[in-house]
């Protein structure tokens, strides 16, 4: 099963943490293997690594919510949302 992006806990947690942590009304963003792919390269790339990333819209998507959802918990503030910059996008 997928994991999860536990916000509060600030990190990866595994099918069964992320069950329990949904039980207990935590918020947790599932995540499946290519999305964490995903997050490692701009995390760990540099810049021209990043500016060269190219994602399908979907996975652009994906990305951008979690991210965003991330930003939002941590600001403990409504934030407008934005859009990745074109060097990224298909």
């Amino acid at each position: 099963g997928a994991g999860g992006i536990y916000f509060a806990g600030g990190g990866i947690i595994c099918p069964t943490c992320r069950q329990t942590k949904k039980y207990v009304g935590e918020q947790i963003a599932d995540v499946g293997l290519k999305e964490i792919s995903n997050l490692q390269v701009l995390l760990k790339g540099d810049w021209r690594t990043v500016n060269e990333f190219n994602l399908d819209e979907s996975e652009r998507k994906k990305l951008h919510k979690l991210i965003y959802e991330f930003v939002v918990f941590h600001s403990e503030k409504k934030i407008m949302d934005w859009t990745l910059p074109e060097s990224i996008k298909t």
